[in-house]
């Protein structure tokens, strides 16, 4: 009897535990706090899954579980040697806490395969109100010269999600097996378009193509690849008629180091520097968001000979912190631990590249292709929402082991 009654308890739990992925996931391009929340109360969850239902934690492979715990762990050990005190282990860990999603995730996941498809459906919720919010912010700026929708977390974290999710909708056009799948990819990726559009973010419109470029070519298909090209120039004749793409061809093609034109020079220039300030600590780093004083020592070293390095020199001292690209950010931050992150991030590649059988492979390849290429020239996983997203996305590819490693799969 007590046996039973515990397995009715279970039960309950596990459409509770399933309740809240779905609140997180319509949360999530909608109110950081909230998913903040949510995130402690998934914590909550995984602490009654091994306290009390002597569970361990899963997710679906014990070797990368321990990777994944060397990154989060491991890393946060580094950094406080790299800086000998807390706050570099602490800032390194809080931008790496959201890892909880993976292992909640996949405790859902392998109790019920359809949670997946339902957790994509309330991500699907949030992202329709997004696109509420950014046609009613088009309609009252449309008349200004110059604005970026920028209405959840800002400019950045916009971008981003659209690339991803824009990349994302495309595959399913490619890979979804029923005539309605294909057609909400097909509106997904609209409206993909229509926000980096007013995001006017030129590396979310070179991620998406570059997305998108990854998919066709691993398809196989020919008729598909040639079919992608076709729709793809002509899509991208009536793009950039658009008002809203402008400011991205002039930053696409315009690089002439100028007032007018700061933004390639900046980041050239905030690379320099996390070069210097690699250079400092090669081994160990500054620890993470500890490295502003080198920041600063090499910005008031800038020279000021001409109007352009005047400018550039202020615009440092006012504005800027990092990088701007999250390679380098890392490698000023943490050194050759950088190296483990490299491979951890092939690792997920790889994880997805190998499991054949699970349906959202080729779509998540992609995913995951938009944001490492994305970070090339913005400072991801330093903050915020964007390492939450991160660690999403690899819960969501550690679900592709069970995928191939039941016979006959058919996740959808």
């Amino acid at each position: 009897m007590e046996n039973i009654m515990k397995i009715l308890e279970k039960e309950r739990y596990n459409k509770i535990k399933e309740g809240v992925l779905y609140l997180f996931g319509f949360s999530l391009f909608l109110n950081f706090d909230i998913s903040k929340i949510l995130l402690q109360i998934m914590a909550l969850f995984l602490l009654i899954d091994i306290f009390y239902f002597k569970e361990k934690w899963d997710c679906g492979d014990e070797r990368f579980k321990k990777f994944i715990l060397f990154i989060v762990f491991g890393g946060t050990i580094w950094n406080f040697f790299a800086d000998f005190n807390y706050r570099a282990a602490r800032a390194y860990f809080r931008i790496h806490e959201y890892f909880i999603i993976v292992f909640y995730l996949y405790s859902v996941y392998k109790i019920k395969r359809e949670a997946l498809k339902n957790f994509f459906f309330s991500i699907l919720g949030s992202y329709l109100v997004l696109f509420i919010i950014g046609i009613k912010y088009y309609l009252n700026h449309r008349h200004l010269e110059y604005y970026r929708f920028a209405e959840f977390e800002g400019v950045m974290e916009v971008a981003l999600l659209t690339s991803i999710i824009g990349v994302f909708s495309f595959g399913q056009i490619i890979e979804g097996k029923k005539k309605i799948e294909k057609i909400l990819g097909v509106f997904l990726l609209a409206i993909s378009l229509f926000l980096i559009s007013i995001t006017q973010t030129r590396a979310a419109l070179l991620t998406i193509v570059l997305g998108i470029g990854e998919i066709t070519v691993f398809s196989k298909n020919i008729k598909i690849i040639v079919s992608t090209l076709i729709i793809g120039i002509i899509s991208s004749f009536f793009f950039f008629q658009m008002p809203q793409t402008e400011r991205l061809i002039d930053n696409i093609f315009n690089t002439e180091r100028t007032i007018e034109n700061m933004s390639n020079g900046l980041r050239v220039e905030m690379w320099k520097n996390a070069i210097w300030r690699f250079k400092q600590h090669p081994i160990l780093g500054s620890g993470t968001k500890q490295d502003y004083p080198l920041f600063a020592k090499y910005v008031d070293n800038m020279p000021e000979e001409t109007e352009i390095q005047r400018v550039y020199k202020q615009t440092f001292k006012e504005k800027f912190d990092d990088a701007h690209n999250m390679y380098l950010n890392s490698l000023a931050d943490n050194g050759v631990f950088l190296i483990v992150q490299i491979i951890f991030f092939i690792n997920i590649m790889y994880i997805l590249w190998k499991n054949k059988n699970y349906i959202y492979r080729l779509r998540m390849i992609g995913a995951f292709l938009c944001y490492f290429s994305f970070g090339v020239t913005w400072p991801l996983l330093r903050h915020g929402w964007n390492p939450m997203l991160f660690w999403l996305m690899v819960g969501i590819a550690c679900c592709s082991y069970r995928g191939e490693n039941e016979e006959n799969s058919t996740i959808s």
